[in-house]
């Protein structure tokens, strides 16, 4: 099952990494990255860390490990605007990261919730 996972990232999408806060307390992010996803469009309950159950607007399969507070949008680097906020580009906050790996440990499915 994850080695087709891998054949099934054929997007783009553009990630960035939280970096902490400014000081006005607001998000501060790293430069964006572009990795490679598939993007499924489907609303999922999770548990937040709180133990909370909250709703996701999208579950996306991502090549790298992501962090729970940075953003994620679907489409390519060549289209981000840098002068804006992440949100302003369309990117979603990430609120679940989970990595899952085979019994080798030589491959991971890792799944993004926004």
């Amino acid at each position: 099952m994850i080695a087709i996972i891998g054949k099934m990232l054929r997007e783009a999408g553009v990630y960035w990494a939280p970096a902490g806060r400014d000081q006005f307390g607001r998000p501060v992010f790293a430069d964006p990255v572009q990795v490679r996803c598939r993007w499924e469009d489907k609303s999922e309950e999770y548990i937040d860390p709180q133990g909370d159950t909250c709703k996701s607007s999208a579950r996306i399969f991502v090549d790298q490990d992501v962090e729970r507070g940075g953003m994620l949008m679907l489409g390519s680097l060549n289209n981000v605007n840098l002068l804006v906020a992440p949100a302003a580009n369309g990117a979603l906050e990430i609120k679940s990261f989970t990595k899952s790996t085979n019994l080798n440990r030589t491959q991971f499915l890792r799944m993004v919730l926004v």
